[in-house]
């Protein structure tokens, strides 16, 4: 990496240039020997071992393989500024892919490298021009980038030998133009104080679309690719603070923060809609702060898969509640042993069996049932502390506090934590199951300034 930095006058120059490569090889063998009964639904653990039966596993496999990948890029940022007020950023990047060097010489792709760029631009709007005297500051911001990523290559021009025949097949894509995926992102917000530094005010816009992004589909011919698809991601986040003077020694800090966040698969049209709320208050009385934060979330949707296995089991308080009704009110399924039953609520009037109705519903593959209100609210942290001031000589202080995280949720609209999801893999984001609630923990701060 190449830098530099000049100073003229009211002005100022730097930049950067450099370049960046990475390489990866992986070797694999895996050989898998199945004995055990596989839940299809893959949801609970298979523990009852059977050598006996013809459908309780198989012969066994042995895979092996090899690959390797690489990519690399050439780097340029530069930034112009003017009195520290105003200043202009521009960045640039090359990028080339093995992927992409092999899809170009069969004819895949039109270039073995793309190159995307940067810009952006900041003013301290309130140095350039005179505001009211309760304008304090005011500074406003403007950018837009583009970053491009290759795709999985396990895929693309695999050969592969049989060891019984010796026959060597490659994979039968069509033949199709393969372009990056590419994000381009545009952002603008402002940053104001009023009232003497004591009100404060930031909003910040984002749109970002993902655009050709890799899929799979299967045809007559197999599995084939494309490059088609497109996500957008676009919201905005305020923050309001304000500083209270309630006494010589006392201060008091609130803030508020709102985001609200769209995402969307454009050409399915599916929304997944949220707003995020922040509240913040601090409280200062001479050597003594107590603070705490407050978090929600309203809207969004979370889907329990925990919920449906306990439901097949048995195991819920709902499964046990509907028990619990049909024998106080003597309700049975008649055309099922008088099995403990419960009414349908599709206005049929039928009444089945409580155990087949919930089994049945736990087990299904589509998991509607169990899809619920993401709306919580919840004290995410507290602490109180306190400054020894020139415990140890002037100026040198040893603040002492106590800090909890996630104490508990003031409101919830779900049976699980809709903050603590499957996975962070795309597409899981909304799912749970069995998963670990957000750590609750207690601790002390100690801080000693010199």
């Amino acid at each position: 990496m190449l830098n530099y930095n000049k100073q003229i006058k009211d002005y100022s120059v730097s930049a950067s240039a450099g370049w960046v490569g990475h390489t990866l090889k992986t070797t694999y063998k895996n050989t898998d020997v199945t004995t055990t009964y596989i839940d299809p639904l893959l949801r609970k653990p298979s523990t009852d071992v059977n050598y006996f039966e013809t459908n309780a596993g198989g012969m066994g496999a042995t895979t092996s393989g090899k690959s390797s990948s690489w990519d690399k890029a050439l780097l340029f940022t530069a930034q112009a500024g003017w009195k520290e007020t105003v200043y202009v950023d521009f960045s640039y990047r090359q990028d080339w892919y093995r992927l992409f060097r092999q899809l170009y010489q069969v004819g895949y792709a039109d270039k073995q490298s793309y190159g995307y760029f940067g810009l952006g631009a900041n003013a301290i709007v309130s140095n350039l021009v005179k505001l009211p005297e309760w304008f304090n500051y005011m500074k406003f911001r403007v950018s837009y980038s583009e970053a491009g990523n290759s795709f999985a290559d396990a895929g693309f021009l695999r050969i592969s030998q049989d060891r019984r025949t010796g026959a060597i097949n490659a994979n039968n894509y069509k033949k199709f133009k393969a372009v990056p995926e590419v994000m381009k992102s545009f952002e603008t917000g402002i940053e104001t104080m009023f009232l003497n530094n004591r009100l404060s005010f930031d909003l910040t816009y984002y749109n970002g679309v993902m655009d050709h992004l890799y899929m799979e589909g299967s045809d007559a011919s197999g599995v084939q690719p494309f490059t088609s698809a497109k996500v957008r991601n676009q919201g905005f986040e305020t923050t309001i603070g304000y500083n209270f003077h309630l006494a010589k020694d006392l201060n008091w800090r609130t803030s508020y923060n709102v985001s609200y966040n769209s995402n969307k698969i454009l050409k399915t049209a599916y929304n997944d809609q949220g707003k995020e709320l922040i509240q913040q208050q601090n409280f200062n009385y001479k050597d003594f702060t107590l603070s705490f934060l407050i978090n929600g979330r309203i809207g969004g949707k979370v889907i329990s898969l925990t919920e449906a296995y306990l439901d097949q089991n048995g195991l819920s308080q709902r499964v046990a509640d509907a028990r619990l009704n049909a024998e106080r009110n003597n309700i049975v399924a008649t055309d099922y042993k008088n099995a403990p039953g419960m009414q349908l609520n599709d206005g049929s009037g039928r009444i089945v069996p409580v155990e087949a109705y919930y089994k049945a519903m736990g087990a299904s593959t589509n998991p509607y049932n169990y899809i619920y209100n993401a709306t919580n609210f919840r004290l995410r942290e507290l602490s109180l502390g306190y400054t020894f001031r020139n415990l140890l000589g002037q100026n040198k202080n040893l603040n002492v506090a106590f800090i909890a995280r996630n104490l508990f949720f003031l409101y919830n609209d779900s049976p699980v934590d809709p903050d603590v999801s499957l996975s962070t893999a795309n597409g899981l984001g909304a799912f749970e199951l069995f998963n670990m609630p957000s750590s609750r923990s207690f601790g002390l701060s100690l801080k000693l300034n010199f």
